[in-house]
């Protein structure tokens, strides 16, 4: 999730509504792959189409870290209980 962490939202205007989505250069400082540039190599904006792909990754990353976590408070819980036993003989 770290390379989503650095992705902020920005308010996009249009003319008829504003829209919220990733600033583009905070896009392209995670993945270049995933932006537009221009002749001149400037970020122009977002390929929204891609960026699905960035955000499965990183749920994927966060799920493995709860599963992690998960582990880790199941381990404790009996370290804890053991604890509890050796006190109260």
């Amino acid at each position: 999730m770290s390379c989503c962490a650095c992705i902020r939202s920005i308010s996009i205007g249009r003319r008829r509504r504003a829209d919220i989505g990733p600033g583009a250069e905070d896009v392209a400082q995670v993945a270049a792959s995933l932006v537009y540039t221009n002749n001149q190599a400037e970020v122009e904006g977002v390929k929204y189409e891609k960026l699905n792909l960035l955000l499965i990754n990183a749920v994927k990353e966060q799920q493995e870290q709860i599963e992690q976590q998960r582990q880790q408070i199941t381990d404790l819980k009996n370290q804890l209980e053991l604890t509890k036993q050796f006190i109260c003989q």
